[in-house]
């Protein structure tokens, strides 16, 4: 596994690591890199097979998907369906720590997101993860680094004691110096009837419910 250190705030910097990366993504590698919330371990959503060495690291159950980073509004509609509300709540919380639930498109493998019909969307507010997605220009199924169930782990040294035995499955780690204690982003579901929060992460369930039904009052 390569490690490469960079520096978040120097964008021009770290432009050959997103070259390195985006070139490991693409032809079915794993990177390891940082995101505005926590460090993850991302594949893209087209190579499965690095995606099953992925669930394989974390030892994390086929019926648990793993969620998806994506550059754009526009990347998420060619993912799932997205109607016109759905779509201006998404510039209210986008980019940001909010992972979507929407129902899916079947150009995302049954395999990735196992028996369910949704998939968990989120744009972050990391322009080094947007770079990279659009350099890979493929949505990046992407999940914290730890087992399953377990804290995320947010600094080089935690993950290399980590991998310990596990790291020839990983191509690249991008190491960013250690991440703030942020939570995993907050998931909110609006495949349902009334939108429902699965997950609190830095932004409180209350601020999204008063985005969405703030939305919905002006669809009435």
């Amino acid at each position: 596994m390569d490690i490469i250190k960079i520096d978040l705030n120097n964008r021009e910097s770290y432009q050959p690591a997103i070259e390195k990366a985006a070139g490991f993504l693409r032809k079915g590698g794993i990177v390891i890199f940082p995101t505005d919330t926590v460090c993850v371990l991302a594949a893209s959503i087209f190579q499965l097979g690095a995606i099953r060495r992925i669930f394989k690291i974390k030892e994390r159950p086929q019926s648990r998907p793993s969620p998806v980073l994506v550059k754009s509004i526009g990347m998420a509609e060619n993912l799932a369906f997205v109607n016109d509300k759905t779509k201006k709540f998404l510039n209210k919380v986008w980019p940001g720590s909010v992972t979507i639930v929407l129902e899916k498109r079947d150009i995302i493998s049954d395999e990735l997101i196992s028996v369910q019909k949704t998939v968990g969307l989120r744009m972050p507010n990391c322009q080094f993860v947007l770079d990279l997605i659009k350099k890979t220009n493929e949505p990046l199924a992407a999940t914290s680094v730890n087992l399953s169930g377990q804290p995320s782990l947010n600094s080089s040294r935690e993950i290399t004691v980590f991998l310990k035995g596990r790291s020839y499955w990983v191509d690249l780690m991008i190491d960013g110096g250690k991440l703030p204690e942020i939570l995993p982003s907050t998931i909110i579901d609006l495949t349902r009837e009334e939108p429902m929060v699965l997950r609190q992460g830095p932004v409180k369930p209350k601020e999204l419910l008063k985005i969405f039904n703030n939305l919905t009052q002006k669809y009435e």
